[in-house]
């Protein structure tokens, strides 16, 4: 009785966010062929950039699978699911000289080993962009110094199963801009659904395994605007709705997400991730976002593409992704993990 309660739970919970975005995506495919006025007009864009080496390189396609610590970013559910506790830090190096970073720290609730339900995380990251130096100039256009801008994010994470398949996860964020002198504030939350269709097997990985989940992400409001008369613009929600598999007997992950910014049309990504190699993992990815990458008379094929490889020693992982944006140039991501309590891996 208690499983069937869970499994109701479950369904229910999917499938309100699962109606929800189906009709956010139906709105989007019938804009598909017309200009989409809602580009430009939210605060804080810098929210949507993906985090995690490993994840971008499987094409930012990570709601479903969602099994590492950067499940902080895609799907907090999935953090639910991961075991002991767990250290991120990554760097990423963009184009115009702009960099960013990300760090967080997971931190185990009581029964570890509670997969029938009850088991609880929680977690604290920090992001951050910084977009560079920029020239200060007169009207006259004579340069009279520099000037810098960048954006922050502190957020705190709660997580917890409800039974051996169903994980839920929440984060709560404070949004800090600048620019130059001016600064912008603001709060947001996000929410995911997590369901294990089956359990990953890490001593006897060729069972294969599969996961789906649902993300709903920057859901709140722009406290402070760079000026007292500028509007405070809303913030740039992401639905996301992702599922991940591996079939039995092969070495291969396979994962899909459907991604709909509120400020922009829906577009999806896919990845690939080889693992059966000693300590290696090879991985390749292709996001639809990647077209905004061109520019004009650039037919380039690889828009979209990005690679990545993996290392796993013991208890520490370390994840590199390089992403070609064509005539823009590249991006590269390196990503550290360490988990405290190697036993439970």
């Amino acid at each position: 009785m208690k499983n069937m309660r869970i499994d109701s739970f479950g369904g229910l919970a999917f499938g309100c966010l699962g109606v929800l975005l189906v009709g956010v995506l139906g709105a989007s495919v019938v804009r598909a062929d017309e200009s989409n006025s809602k580009v430009g007009t939210r605060n804080f864009a810098f929210l949507k950039k993906d985090v995690g080496a490993r994840a971008v390189g499987l094409g930012g396609a990570f709601t479903g699978l969602a099994d590492d610590e950067s499940a902080l970013f895609y799907n907090p559910a999935g953090v639910a699911a991961l075991s002991g506790r767990r250290l991120i830090a990554g760097y990423q190096n963009f184009v115009a000289g702009i960099n960013s970073g990300f760090l967080g720290y997971v931190h185990p609730l009581g029964d570890q080993d509670a997969i029938d339900g009850g088991a609880q995380k929680l977690g604290v990251f920090l992001s951050y962009v910084n977009y560079g130096d920029f020239v200060r100039t007169l009207n006259t256009g004579e340069e009279i110094g520099n000037f810098g801008a960048s954006s922050f994010v502190l957020g705190g994470h709660y997580s917890r199963r409800f039974g051996p398949k169903l994980q839920a996860g929440a984060n709560a964020k404070l949004i800090y801009s600048n620019l130059d002198s001016f600064t912008s504030t603001g709060v947001a939350t996000d929410i995911g659904l997590r369901y294990t269709i089956k359990e990953k097997n890490y001593e006897h990985s060729n069972r294969g395994f599969g996961s789906v989940g649902l993300t709903v992400q920057n859901l709140g409001k722009t406290l402070s605007a760079f000026t007292n008369t500028a509007e405070k613009d809303p913030l740039p929600t992401v639905f996301r709705f992702g599922v991940a598999g591996r079939p039995r007997g092969a070495p291969v992950t396979v994962s899909a997400d459907a991604i709909k910014p509120i400020d922009n049309d829906v577009y999806f990504a896919v990845g690939l991730e080889y693992d059966d190699i000693d300590k290696l993992v090879l991985r390749a990815g292709w996001s639809g976002f990647g077209e905004n990458f061109k520019t004009v008379g650039d037919q380039s094929s690889i828009a979209g593409f990005s690679f990545g490889v993996g290392f796993k020693l013991e208890a520490y992982g370390i994840d590199y992704s390089f992403t070609p944006m064509n005539d823009l140039g590249e991006s590269h991501r390196i990503t550290i993990s360490h988990n405290f309590d190697p036993l439970f891996y």
